[in-house]
């Protein structure tokens, strides 16, 4: 039996230690286990930073696992032909190198317990220590979570026709306004209360319609059930419809995090669709113009009652269709 994980990494860590690599070079240790110790290595380059790197064989995809900053990716390819490259994982921060390392043990020991590609089992670690992680972070709020499953219920329908397509549509743009935005944008609002259906709106553009194209409103009523979903099943079957799961995790930012929660468990009560037309209530940037200058932060209740161009949700397909 080869030695644990976190043994291998500790003994490649401490050989690689008293070497110093020249600018166009990595010093090298192997990890990989006993049926094939080069599938896997520790590397350092000439800066002293540590990269993981695991073999990609001929008949295996690549992936881009959503690291953020923390840790930066890439892939090698190898010039003997003998594989098709290697991932290349790099620890860019010298205060995650312990996470970084434990990361590569847990990787390791897997791929001892298992018949599985190190390649393989290292996507699978990514995304268990994923929803570890994302569970710890307790601040997201649980509105978030109400807003973040309206706007996946969405995307889930849409991917149903093209898994692409909607990729491309959800937050797909730099400084997007709409949650969904090609020609056409469409806006998700979930919200919960039963009384005076409201939503909120952040902003001056949120129910501004795109130059030259329409905006459509779609607002949920959701109610805590235990027979409901939560959002982690509700990505599962995106993922399941085609969605590149790294892609789909990489759409998480500071002011929209796309948390795998498996905490709340949501069921839709009551689902409306409006198009967005010039009679529609709200404040809009280009209504208002220079009268926003200096704003900050602008949030409104809209109350759903009082909104003009309702049609029935049915017509969701068409207008996902149109976008």
């Amino acid at each position: 039996m080869p030695a644990e994980g976190h043994v291998r990494v500790a003994a490649a860590l401490a050989n690689l230690a008293a070497q110093q690599p020249s600018l166009a070079a990595l010093a090298l240790s192997a990890v990989g286990g006993d049926h094939d110790v080069h599938e896997v290595a520790l590397a350092k380059d000439s800066a002293g930073r540590i990269h993981l790197l695991i073999r990609q064989d001929l008949d295996q995809a690549r992936f881009t696992p959503a690291f953020g900053d923390s840790l930066s990716v890439g892939w090698i390819d190898d010039p003997s032909g003998e594989a098709a490259g290697f991932l290349d994982v790099t620890c860019v921060d010298e205060r995650l190198l312990d996470t970084f390392t434990s990361l590569a043990g847990e990787m390791l020991d897997r791929v001892d317990q298992s018949s599985s590609s190190a390649l393989t089992e290292f996507r699978r670690v990514v995304e268990d220590w994923r929803k570890v992680l994302n569970r710890a972070v307790r601040q997201v709020s649980r509105n978030q979570i109400v807003g973040l499953f309206g706007e996946l219920i969405v995307l889930e329908r849409l991917a149903r026709v093209d898994p692409l397509r909607a990729m491309a549509a959800w937050r797909g743009r730099e400084g997007y306004h709409h949650d969904f935005a090609l020609t056409n944008a469409v806006e998700v609002k979930t919200y919960v209360t039963a009384h005076a259906p409201r939503v909120e709106i952040h902003g001056a553009y949120q129910l501004d319609p795109p130059q030259n194209a329409t905006l459509h409103l779609v607002t949920l009523r959701v109610e805590f059930n235990e027979s409901g979903r939560t959002v982690a099943d509700v990505v599962e079957s995106i993922v399941s419809l085609g969605v590149d799961r790294e892609t789909l995790l990489g759409r998480s930012h500071e002011d929209a995090p796309l948390v795998l929660d498996e905490t709340y468990r949501l069921a839709i009560a009551d689902e409306r669709l409006y198009e967005v037309g010039p009679d529609f209530p709200g404040i809009r940037a280009s209504r208002v113009g220079s009268a926003l200058d200096g704003v900050d932060r602008l949030r409104y209740g809209l109350l759903l009652d009082a909104c003009p161009g309702r049609i029935g949700e049915t017509a969701l397909e068409e207008v996902l269709a149109a976008l």
